[in-house]
This record gives C-alpha cells, sequence and structure tokens, in this order.
C-alpha cells in the first residue's frame, strides 16, 4: 500500500524552508543610560513645576523679588514693581510692570514698563542660568538672552579654576531708551534715543578678551537734554539718526568698529560723530587699549553756545570744517590727539 501524500513529495517537504520568528535586540547600554536620563529629567521638571504651582502667588512673589534685589544688593541697586504675576504655558514666566530700579548716586531711577523673565528649567538642573526677558519701554520692546553656565558655583559662592562661560543676546524694535531713563541711570549723563537691530556676544563671563560677536544697531530720535558737562553748560542738541557697527572675530582679542556714528554730516543736526578703528580685548576692561579715530562736525549753534569750545578744538580743525583727533592709549581715559591737516 502507498502511503498517502500530504502536500506534495518527500523531496518537495525535505527541501522547504521554515522560517523562525525574529530576534528582539536587547537595547544597548547608551539607549538604557539615555532613556534613563531623559526620564529622570523629565520627573525633575514635573516636580519642580507642580511645587511653584502650589505655592501661593504672593509668597512666590515676595521670593522672586526678594532674590533680585539680594542680587543686586552688591551694587547698591534697589528694585521695586507694581503688578506681578506667575504664569504657566510652554514654560515659567513672571511678569513685572512698572518696574523701577534706584542707586543712592543716580539722580534718576531706571523704569521700564513692562518686564517679562522667562527662565529654562532644563537649563537650571544642567548646571546653567539661561533668561529670557521681554522689556517694553513706552513705544517698542527688546528681547534679551543670558546664559550663563556654573550656576552652582554662583548660588554656593565658590570660585572656579576658570571664568563661566556667556552668551549674551539683543533683538530691539525701535526700543525707546529715553523713556526708561537707563542711560543717565547708569553713566549719570542723559541721552536719549531708539534702539533697533540685533547683538550677540559670547564667551567667559568677566573676560573681555574671550569675546566673540557683532552688534548691528540703529538709532534714531537721538536727542541730549540740556545739562553740564565737564563744567560746561551744553544746549540741548538734536541729532536724527545713528549707526553702531562693530565686530569681535573669533579668537581675535580685537573689536572691530566698523562704524559708530551719531548724527548724519551735512544735514541739520546739532552734531555729528564718527568713530573708527579698534579696541584691543584685554583680561579686564581696564587692561583693553583703543586706537581709533574721532571726525566731529559741530553746529554754529553748537560753538556760539560755547564760547570757549571753538578754542578747544581749533588744533584738530581740518580743510572741510570738521574736526578730526587720534583716540589712543586706556580704552577707559583715552588720550586725544589732534589729527595734522
Amino acid at each position: 500500500m502507498v502511503p498517502p501524500s500530504f502536500g506534495g513529495s518527500t523531496e518537495d517537504r525535505n527541501t522547504e524552508s521554515f522560517e523562525l520568528p525574529p530576534v528582539q535586540e536587547k537595547p544597548s547600554r547608551l539607549k538604557r543610560v539615555a532613556k534613563w536620563l531623559g526620564t529622570t529629567l523629565l520627573v525633575m521638571v514635573l516636580f519642580v513645576v507642580f511645587t511653584i504651582v502650589q505655592l501661593p502667588q504672593n509668597r512666590l512673589r515676595n521670593s522672586i523679588e526678594g532674590l533680585i534685589n539680594r542680587s543686586l544688593a552688591s551694587r547698591q541697586i534697589q528694585f521695586s514693581t507694581g503688578k506681578s504675576e506667575l504664569s504657566f504655558g510652554l514654560g515659567v514666566s513672571y511678569s513685572m510692570e512698572n518696574v523701577s530700579l534706584t542707586h543712592p548716586d543716580s539722580p534718576l531711577p531706571a523704569k521700564f514698563k513692562r518686564v517679562v523673565i522667562s527662565p529654562s528649567i532644563l537649563g537650571l538642573l544642567m548646571n546653567r542660568l539661561d533668561v529670557t526677558a521681554a522689556i517694553e519701554s513706552q513705544s517698542g520692546h527688546a528681547h534679551v538672552h543670558v546664559s550663563l553656565g556654573g550656576l552652582l558655583q554662583m548660588v554656593n559662592g565658590t570660585v572656579s579654576e576658570s571664568p563661566p562661560p556667556m552668551v549674551f543676546r539683543l533683538h530691539a524694535e525701535e526700543f525707546d531708551l529715553g523713556s526708561t531713563q537707563l542711560i543717565p541711570f547708569l553713566i549719570k549723563t542723559a541721552i536719549e534715543f531708539n534702539v533697533s537691530g540685533d547683538a550677540e556676544f559670547k564667551g567667559s563671563t568677566g573676560t573681555p578678551e574671550s569675546y566673540e560677536g557683532s552688534a548691528q544697531l540703529k538709532l534714531t530720535r537721538i536727542r541730549v537734554p540740556e545739562q553740564t558737562l565737564m563744567g560746561f553748560k551744553v544746549p540741548s542738541l538734536a541729532m536724527s539718526t545713528g549707526q553702531i557697527d562693530l565686530e569681535i572675530p573669533s579668537g581675535s582679542k580685537k573689536m572691530t568698529l566698523k562704524k559708530v556714528q551719531l548724527g548724519k554730516p551735512g544735514s541739520s543736526d546739532d552734531l555729528s560723530s564718527l568713530l573708527d578703528g579698534s579696541i584691543q580685548l584685554g583680561r579686564r576692561l581696564n587692561d583693553s587699549s583703543i586706537d581709533s579715530t574721532l571726525k566731529l562736525t559741530v553746529s554754529e549753534k553748537l560753538l556760539q553756545s560755547i564760547p570757549l569750545l571753538q578754542a578747544l578744538l581749533g588744533m584738530a580743525k581740518q580743510p572741510d570744517g570738521t574736526y578730526a583727533y587720534k583716540l589712543s592709549g586706556s580704552l577707559l581715559t583715552p588720550f586725544p590727539v589732534p589729527l595734522k591737516q
């Protein structure tokens, strides 16, 4: 008797291939560690956020403003604000209105219509302070981003062998610096203008020679209120435009002043100035030196209002009626030398 055939001949059955179930690969050690780190960071972020959410608004406000005041106390700056609010969206943000900064040596406080501070929680967990501030003046606005490494060292007051890394970015759109009174607050000299443009610098904190970056800023509605400078009573001055264009190539330790100009030559501006050249950056700001040329165009109104001005500028007068100086020496106390005609 011939045995029954199932599914073909014996030869066909012997040569038929069989598929084995796929072997699941074991995740690599790097992937397992990355997954663990990601999960841990997420849990920590959620823990910090939920903790903040549970705190009362008044307590949070007092804590935040107390922290800001303590950080400014070493410079004798006092901080105050009107209405403030903590909010949560894609991140944490602290909004303040009518912000004021005062200093015993400053005649006027610096004032800001609205400031919104948005810290990065992930940055804090990675020992880095990443803060973005949206600032509003009476007209226009600006965004400032600051990133500082070595957060734990700063908090603990310890000193590292090398200064922590720093990144600074600025974007401004018709930001009205005059209404903030920030310039007289900082340098005790009144000047008002609107600023637009971008700037970015990075390097080691407090070490100018390590900096690199650039700035391209446009100034409009420049006005110098009537005031006394170096013993001279200076009348109110108006200038239509200005420009700041500078660059620090990586590793160069030198800032190139492509164009630093206030006022427009040949216009009705009371004063125009053009500064070009370079600044050699040192380890500290007072170690830095300047090598540049300053060219001035002075209106008749200004010359007549300060009788001694023409005599003081006389040696620097050029054939075209402008005045030119060579600036050299320390950046903080440059020495002007009249250029020969």
